[in-house]
């Protein structure tokens, strides 16, 4: 059991956590993926803001100190599930991103990414002289938890096509599978599961190529130098981002990029969001495993005026507040896009309702009761809670308060037994 608390030093440093004491079973490193228009630790932009602790905190680095092994990885802000999956398995393990033979010509993009020469977790997966697995537990807010989700069935099952068409020396390690016992957790903070309504009210016909514009002109925007310093948006296998060297990418390979983005199937992020494109990314990745432990937040800053329309309440101050009314008054009868839709889908944190904000609709799940009964292979849905999307990400929260959010989330995790029985103990 190891032991660590909060001194006087480390408050001041990570705005003032109270002082706690950490307790954790376990020494898994955690691993917290952002979400879209999200950034990492690696990029500029998080010396100003940081993903997870907003301005003034910095969870992450809170972790490192207090003696807890933690990353933050920066993926693709805008790139569809899988290429962020497959940016992330580089990151952690070192190499250059590989999408896939198959995957990459069926969605008109370059096979190979960025080469990360330095692993984030250089020893992720190895056993050791006990015999005992060296795991990580993951954390996914908003569009970082379908990014997760497929990641792990990716990590567990691989991909099928992928083994059939590239050759054993050219395959990645990751499109091979077996690795569903390399994670211990997994906790996801107002993820987007179940898809957003807010993209329904508007219609993916109308979102699509407003995104594929957006993509465009953010490309565009990228080739000034100072751009791409600041925040780098990770475009180069759509020929998005110009080239090393200042080569600047041709203005219709860019628009094409952008188009092939867009497009109405998965590898698109706004496909990805919608009622049924969530619902095919949950069936093409299924979950959850029986070796990894689920937990899922969600936030309610919605309240039910006297016409049964939901409208964000008075006392949360959030740039998302505007979006609230507009979830709240969506009506929609259950077809094939919204099977199961009724009123209860309108309360949100302002962006993600809450039932999707809670686990995926297909996949059992179970009121969070306690660690005792906690057993793997099944979503824990936590206790509802006030709060807006962007305070998941300690905007507008107090800082003491954030602080002891994120690290009751992150112990809980590290407490649980493993589902094979090997604790990796700290030393």
């Amino acid at each position: 059991m190891y032991k660590k608390a909060l001194t006087p030093r480390l408050m001041r440093t990570h705005a003032e956590v109270p002082r706690m004491v950490v307790e954790a079973k376990n020494n898994f490193p955690i691993v917290f993926v952002h979400g879209a228009m999200g950034w990492g630790e690696d990029d500029l932009w998080n010396k100003f803001m940081r993903y997870y602790g907003f301005v003034r905190m910095d969870i992450p680095r809170m972790c490192r100190t207090i003696g807890l092994e933690a990353v933050a990885p920066s993926l693709g802000p805008y790139v569809p599930c899988w290429d962020r999956a497959c940016d992330l398995w580089a990151q952690l393990v070192g190499g250059t991103v590989d999408y896939g033979e198959v995957h990459s010509k069926r969605y008109k993009h370059d096979r190979y990414g960025r080469t990360y020469d330095k692993p984030l977790i250089p020893d992720w997966g190895e056993l050791d002289d006990e015999g005992k697995r060296k795991k990580i537990c993951l954390i996914g807010h908003s569009y970082g938890a379908p990014a997760v989700r497929v990641f792990m069935s990716i990590l567990a099952e691989g991909s099928a096509e992928e083994r059939e068409a590239t050759p054993e020396s050219e395959l990645s390690e990751f499109f091979k599978g077996g690795k569903a016992d390399w994670v211990h957790a997994i906790t996801t903070l107002a993820g987007i599961n179940n898809g957003l309504t807010l993209v329904e009210i508007f219609g993916e016909d109308v979102c699509a190529p407003l995104w594929s514009g957006l993509h465009f002109l953010i490309s565009l925007i990228m080739d000034i130098p100072i751009a791409r310093v600041i925040y780098d948006m990770k475009f180069d296998q759509y020929h998005l981002t110009s080239k090393p060297g200042g080569i600047y990418t041709p203005i219709w390979e860019k628009w094409r990029g952008a188009r092939n983005m867009a497009q109405k199937q998965l590898n698109s992020m706004v496909h990805e969001v919608t009622f049924p494109g969530s619902a095919e990314l949950t069936a093409e990745y299924p979950g959850p495993y029986p070796n990894v432990y689920y937990f899922c937040y969600a936030g309610a800053a919605t309240e039910y005026n006297d016409k049964g329309y939901a409208v964000t309440r008075r006392e949360m101050f959030s740039p998302t507040r505007i979006v609230g009314p507009i979830t709240g008054r969506l009506k929609m009868k259950p077809n094939d896009r919204s099977p199961g839709f009724d009123e209860s889908w309108r309360q949100s944190d302002t962006l993600v309702p809450v039932k999707t904000a809670q686990n995926p609709l297909s996949e059992p799940a179970e009121d969070y009761v306690s660690m005792d009964e906690c057993r793997p292979g099944v979503w824990y849905k936590m206790p509802l809670e006030s709060k807006d999307h962007l305070a998941y990400m300690g905007v507008g929260e107090e800082n003491e308060i954030y602080g002891a959010f994120m690290l009751s989330v992150i112990t809980r995790m590290l407490n649980l037994p493993t589902a094979d029985g090997n604790d990796v103990h700290l030393k």
